[in-house]
């Protein structure tokens, strides 16, 4: 049985798009990520670290149990 933030070596970090959103996420759960509002550096590259490594760590320890991916509904 895998526990929280060990779904296997197949998680893929997907760029996603839908209503009113568009984000980094997981290809086969609803994971989004979520970023501080204010990111923080003293210059551009270290706040585009600070970011990377807050969206790996963020990717890392979610657990897709928790993020069930939502169907959209189907009308006949």
């Amino acid at each position: 049985m895998l526990h929280k933030g060990q779904e296997g070596s197949s998680r893929e970090l997907v760029w996603v798009e839908g209503q009113g959103f568009g984000g980094w996420g997981r290809s086969e759960c609803g994971w989004v990520f979520n970023p501080p509002d204010l990111l923080t550096g003293k210059s551009f590259d270290e706040v585009k670290r600070n970011f990377q490594t807050q969206l790996s760590d963020q990717f890392a320890s979610h657990a897709c149990a928790d993020h069930p991916r939502v169907k959209a509904a189907i009308s006949s």
